[in-house]
């Protein structure tokens, strides 16, 4: 094996903790390059060697099996072939190099091997993980699997975008915020704003609120409204316990200003108070039970829903415009307007294919 150490004082990345000198050579043969290269190939080198670190107790790639090398890319979880092709293509030529300066014995490139037809093998199960729902699905999966008029509420708001960090949104959510009329939910939203310090250029933090009315379908309206009225929560979906015959069921504080009614604690004990909301970690805990245990959609989460409702108005918004696909400043203009969150232009163009046509 050679020592290329003599190659690495000139690469720019060696404080990139890249795991192992190879990688630091190889990123340097690319300096060159233009910087989205640089930058782009940066990220997929750190993340093979977290990877490495991780998952192959520091194992190089270049000792990979094939099916190794098909476990990461499987574990990046793309939905996209595109983005998949290309975390291929830098293996390959990342293999290549290793094969010519006797880093292996073999002169097989075993990323030859892997073709489109595995990639599309890795993001059709990458996309029964994520389990990404359009509206018409969605709503569809909660009316025929969930019975409480509440659980159905909360599922249903998280997908329009209601939710917040720890469900602060859901929580805060009061009976004259929903109008049945216009079917619209008022809600205040915040987020961060970075502006950088004029005088010494760091980065600022600063939280910025107001309130959104936003339009919701007639479906979640009527849904709201029986939500409303609901007087009793049938524990287990309805499902009888091992000790009963019959469904449990307890009150709901009909009496309560939110939307979301806790649960009516008839004999208060001493010091106690009767809690005229659910908090927002319990909304959350009511949620992941539902969509865990009695929805035919194990892998949805309340993030998965809440980006599949991101995903799914970001569909319609193009579709309203005439278009195939929005663009960068139309997704972020968009997001904006509603302090929505996404967590790049490319989990836009990555998912949007996964929302079914209604």
């Amino acid at each position: 094996m050679e020592n290329n150490n003599n190659n690495i004082h000139n690469a720019k990345y060696n404080d990139t903790e890249l795991n192992g000198d190879l990688k630091v050579w190889f990123m340097s043969l690319g300096k060159d390059a233009p910087e989205a290269t640089i930058l782009s190939d940066t990220n997929i080198m750190k993340r093979i060697s977290n990877y490495e670190k991780t998952w192959k107790n520091s194992r190089d790639l270049y000792t990979f099996t094939r099916n190794e090398i098909l476990d990461m890319l499987l574990m990046f979880s793309s939905s996209s072939p595109i983005t998949l092709n290309v975390y291929l293509s830098k293996i390959r030529t990342y293999l290549s190099l290793a094969i010519e300066h006797g880093y292996v014995r073999t002169e097989i490139n075993l990323a030859d091997s892997i073709k489109y037809e595995d990639l599309m093998e890795l993001i059709n199960k990458t996309k029964r993980d994520k389990k990404i729902v359009g509206e018409e699905g969605i709503y569809k999966l909660v009316e025929e699997n969930v019975i409480n008029y509440q659980d159905q509420a909360i599922l249903l708001l998280m997908f329009e975008g209601i939710r917040g960090t720890d469900c602060v949104e859901l929580e805060q959510l009061k009976n004259d915020d929903f109008d049945p009329i216009k079917s619209t939910i008022k809600v205040y939203r915040e987020k961060e704003i970075i502006t950088p310090d004029p005088e010494t250029g760091e980065d600022k933090t600063r939280i910025e609120g107001k309130d959104l009315v936003i339009k919701i379908p007639k479906r979640l309206t009527n849904i709201l409204k029986l939500n409303k009225e609901e007087g009793e929560y049938y524990k287990r979906n309805g499902h009888a316990s091992k000790l009963s015959l019959a469904p449990e069921t307890y009150p709901l504080n009909v009496d309560t200003e939110y939307l979301i009614k806790p649960k009516y604690v008839i004999n208060l004990k001493k010091g106690r108070t009767n809690l005229p909301y659910i908090s927002g970690r319990n909304i959350q805990i009511k949620a992941i039970r539902v969509l865990k245990n009695y929805m035919d959609c194990p892998f949805l989460t309340p993030s998965s829903l809440y980006l599949s409702g991101v995903i799914d108005r970001l569909k319609t918004l193009a579709k309203e415009l005439d278009k195939k696909e929005l663009s960068h400043k139309e997704v972020a203009d968009y997001l904006d307007s509603r302090f929505e969150k996404l967590n790049t232009y490319q989990t836009y163009l990555a998912y949007k294919s996964e929302i079914a046509e209604d």
